[in-house]
């Protein structure tokens, strides 16, 4: 006979259950909450705007914007903190046609990310959407910048890292780096019809640019040291205006066979800047797994329509759009810890089921797959198959399987009492 506490027992594991079931649950939706390891200050939720936010946080605190239009400027960081728009497209900062600034960085290590940034003066001088001043790493990531005068101004401040925005209607650049500003990384962002990056002076030494689309965007030639490109095969920037061929792969690009690398460097073989210029528009894909972000990326001349990541079939799925004849060439960059596999040989990329060859490259961190297919339909259906996930079990898993365990255990235990 079964006796009353191996009931309690089995009850308390159900119920420990359905808890984890419902706390994994709640962390998959307040994904963004889970990356922050201090407290989470929400606007409009515990302050009407940013501006008050910044007053009633502390260093190492999150301030997490809910969807909506706020019309703010003159937003002063004096503290460590980060600063996370929910949704990029629908978190708006509007700066009203403030004369000055929207957002003025005072102290370093401060993050901006998933926010629109829009609506500074468009004539006077010096009026910057972002302005980071006498400080070192600041991190300005997924931000759309949309009629100012300047997107980011960099005044005495080193190693910043702007990635992944997009410059839309600028009046006079996308990026402004001057007064010894050093060492900073502009990667993975878009400026379209605009100059994207003027740097004022030669004290100004040693940025990184790569990855970038710059269509119709002009760029001034730089007073000071400037790097166009992250090596090979990383490869560098997609510039609209730069036409070459893609006929030979590797760092001499001497080897038969295309890479998505352009062979000629921009603006010229003779005086490159940037000696790997993608042959394609560069984007990022955000895939999650497990409550952690990856970003894959594809230089492509299709336009992606979707993505899906598999982890049980170790397969990245991308739905292109048929290009005009029928000719897609794509190189994706895939993170070695989300998807890879022992060998280069080893990877698997059908279209529409199909086995289609491909050009294999790797560093430590990334693997390159390079290839070309015929679209005979107006989507294509791109699997990419390695067979090495990480993470390999899920946490969710992990704890099911504990708990049945327990449960056969006390199911044996209660049959031979």
């Amino acid at each position: 006979m079964v006796n009353n506490k191996s009931w309690l027992f089995v009850l308390f594991l159900f119920i420990m259950l359905i808890s984890m079931f419902f706390t994994l649950s709640s962390l998959g939706q307040a994904h963004l909450e889970t990356l922050f390891e201090n407290g989470v200050i929400r606007v409009p939720t515990d302050y009407p705007n940013i501006t008050y936010a910044l007053i009633n946080c502390a260093d190492g605190d999150t301030i997490l914007v809910e969807p909506g239009i706020y019309y703010e400027s003159l937003i002063q960081v004096n503290k460590t903190v980060r600063i996370v728009g929910v949704d990029r497209e629908n978190t708006v900062i509007d700066g009203g046609g403030t004369t000055a600034f929207i957002f003025k960085i005072n102290v370093g290590n401060v993050i901006i990310e998933n926010f629109t940034v829009q609506n500074t003066n468009l004539f006077y001088l010096d009026v910057a959407a972002i302005r980071v001043y006498n400080v070192t790493n600041v991190t300005i990531r997924d931000v759309i910048f949309t009629n100012v005068y300047v997107g980011v101004q960099l005044i005495r401040s080193n190693l910043t890292n702007l990635m992944f925005s997009q410059f839309l209607n600028i009046k006079y650049c996308g990026v402004n780096i001057k007064t010894v500003s050093c060492n900073s990384s502009l990667v993975g962002n878009t400026f379209e019809n605009m100059t994207a990056v003027v740097i004022s002076d030669a004290d100004s030494q040693f940025t990184k640019i790569y990855h970038n689309n710059f269509v119709n965007a002009t760029l001034p030639s730089p007073p000071a040291v400037v790097f166009f490109d992250n090596g090979y095969p990383s490869g560098g920037n997609y510039w609209s205006d730069h036409v070459a061929q893609d006929m030979y792969n590797g760092p001499y690009q001497n080897i038969t066979g295309g890479d998505g690398i352009l062979d000629v460097g921009y603006p010229s073989s003779d005086y490159p800047w940037d000696s790997y210029p993608l042959a394609n528009p560069f984007l990022k894909i955000d895939i999650t797994v497990e409550l952690e972000d990856f970003d894959v990326f594809v230089s492509t001349n299709a336009t992606l329509i979707s993505h899906e990541f598999s982890v049980s079939a170790k397969t990245l799925t991308l739905t292109l759009e048929s290009v005009e004849g029928g000719n897609c060439s794509c190189r994706v960059v895939i993170p070695k810890s989300l998807l890879s596999c022992d060998s280069l040989n080893e990877w698997v990329v059908l279209l529409d089921g199909e086995v289609l060859s491909y050009l294999p490259y790797e560093d430590g961190e990334f693997t390159y797959l390079y290839f070309v297919c015929a679209q005979s339909m107006p989507e294509s259906v791109i699997q990419i198959m390695g067979n090495q996930v990480v993470p390999e079990f899920s946490v969710l898993a992990f704890l099911l399987i504990f708990l049945v365990c327990c449960l056969v255990v006390l199911g044996i235990k209660i049959k031979y009492r």
